[in-house]
């Protein structure tokens, strides 16, 4: 179906519900120093990714980039970085996502939208499903 010209764009504003079947899918974020703002919580939502200030009800972003449902979660010892990786259909590529939890986090706070800008990295090596992702204890690799 076309979309009209004149159809206005909605903004995701609220969220209920959490994608548990996600192992390991929701992670709390303690003591990252270069975060803003106290403790933070990540999760997976169907395709987006839920950034939300632990302890308030309005300070959240989302993160879209992936194009079917989040499958994998995983963040980096520092708290800096966020991977996450996606199912899809067998010979169909599944992506995984490198973000900048520090941008998503100052975004959440301003109440803007979470954007291509806070992407690091795109990978489109994996077909059909990404199982698990996780980093080394130096942050410096990624294991899918």
């Amino acid at each position: 179906m076309a979309v009209s010209e004149d159809a206005v764009k909605l903004k995701l504003d609220g969220v209920i519900g959490l994608s548990g079947w996600v192992a390991k899918g929701m992670h709390v974020i303690k003591d990252a120093a270069k975060l803003p703002a106290g403790e933070w919580i990540v999760y997976p939502l169907g395709s987006l990714v839920v950034v939300r200030q632990a302890g308030t009800s309005g300070v959240r972003g989302f993160l879209r980039g992936h194009s079917n449902d989040v499958s994998c979660l995983c963040v980096s010892k520092d708290g800096t970085r966020l991977a996450s990786g996606q199912r899809s259909q067998q010979g169909v590529a599944a992506d995984v996502i490198v973000w900048d939890l520090v941008e998503a986090c100052e975004a959440a706070l301003a109440g803007e939208t979470c954007s291509e800008k806070v992407i690091v990295h795109r990978l489109r090596q994996h077909k059909g499903a990404v199982a698990a992702v996780s980093m080394n204890c130096e942050d410096a690799l990624l294991a899918t």
